[in-house]
């Protein structure tokens, strides 16, 4: 199959190597450092402890990618809306689509209950510039469950995980799974196909956990078991988990955990660096939007009182302008 790849960071990368490995036509969208790396060095990854070097086409001008059977997005959310723009050369009717990304995608409210089925999130999406590049009958939505970091540019180190839950974001979409769940148990993944309404489910549930975590991380500097051996900082972030969970049954995805179920879990992953926590650490761009501004724009556009998100969404855009982001 011939996959493109757009956003090589960590998770892209990971994702690159192991289709690579599998055998498939890659091609990476990069810039800068990233593209200069991948073309002298080709495509570095460390995985399972092993270091390998791939090489790999890689380019910065659309019209070199051409029409491609399945589109891999995997930058930060936030640079979805300008990739929207760049990529219309990668895509034909053919052309299977799947952004890789957490938090609230731009597609998230075409099966939702009313009042908000169908309408648009300006703040992952302005303009509606992602929903008019890519059809949502050629979208797969996905949860990635697994974690990888960026040793330099082009080398990305996979650390734990190996989970991926893929499902259309309407019905239309359906026909397109089997194929692209293929390609991915081929490679090794471990693939979990969702309906379109599960797929909602499983989106709001990670996000659950990450709208916490992460931004706490990248606040204080600290990994999540640290973070929440404080009573008093586990007992803040369980508060807005609880106005999350009543915000998801309002969206039709329900969560039956509680925090500290949800605690619980992160605590077993062990002293890990949440991806927000690098971010901040290189002086990156934060993905506060789809992650925690969307979710409180969602609870306002609903009535919900969500004292607490608020009290961490003016929080992290104070510390987002303070460390100059």
């Amino acid at each position: 199959m011939k996959i493109a790849v757009a956003g090589l960071g960590a998770m892209g990368l990971w994702l690159a190597g192991r289709l690579l490995a599998a055998g498939h036509e890659v091609r990476c969208f990069a810039r800068g450092v990233t593209l200069e790396a991948l073309q002298r060095e080709g495509l570095r990854l460390t995985f399972e402890g092993r270091e390998s070097a791939t090489p790999v086409f890689a380019t910065d001008d659309p019209k070199a990618l051409g029409p491609v059977d399945l589109l891999l997005l995997t930058p930060k959310s936030q640079a979805l809306p300008v990739l929207a723009a760049q990529l219309a050369p990668a895509i034909s009717r053919a052309t299977t689509i799947v952004p890789l990304c957490n938090g609230v995608p731009w597609w998230f409210l075409a099966e939702a209950p009313a009042p908000l089925r169908g309408a648009r999130l300006p703040g992952v999406d302005p303009g509606g510039v992602c929903e008019q590049a890519w059809p949502l009958d050629q979208v797969l939505g996905s949860v990635v469950h697994a974690s990888a970091t960026l040793a330099a540019p082009g080398h990305g180190v996979h650390v734990m995980g190996n989970g991926l839950l893929l499902g259309p974001v309407v019905d239309a979409g359906a026909p397109r799974l089997a194929s692209v769940v293929d390609v991915f148990e081929a490679a090794g993944f471990k693939v979990g196909p969702q309906s379109v309404a599960s797929l909602r489910q499983e989106v709001w549930y990670k996000l659950w956990g990450n709208m916490t975590m992460n931004p706490l991380s990248a606040l204080t500097g600290v990994t999540c078991d640290v973070l929440l051996s404080d009573p008093d900082l586990r007992a803040y972030a369980s508060a807005i988990m609880d106005e999350a969970a009543e915000l998801g049954r309002a969206l039709g995805c329900p969560i039956e955990d509680s925090p500290e179920d949800r605690h619980d879990v992160t605590l077993a992953l062990g002293a890990f660096k949440t991806s927000m926590l690098q971010d901040a650490e290189a002086g990156r761009p934060l993905e506060l939007e789809a992650l925690l501004w969307t979710p409180q724009a969602l609870a306002k556009q609903l009535g919900f009182a969500v004292p607490r998100m608020d009290a961490l969404a003016g929080t992290m855009r104070v510390f987002e302008k303070g460390r100059g982001f």
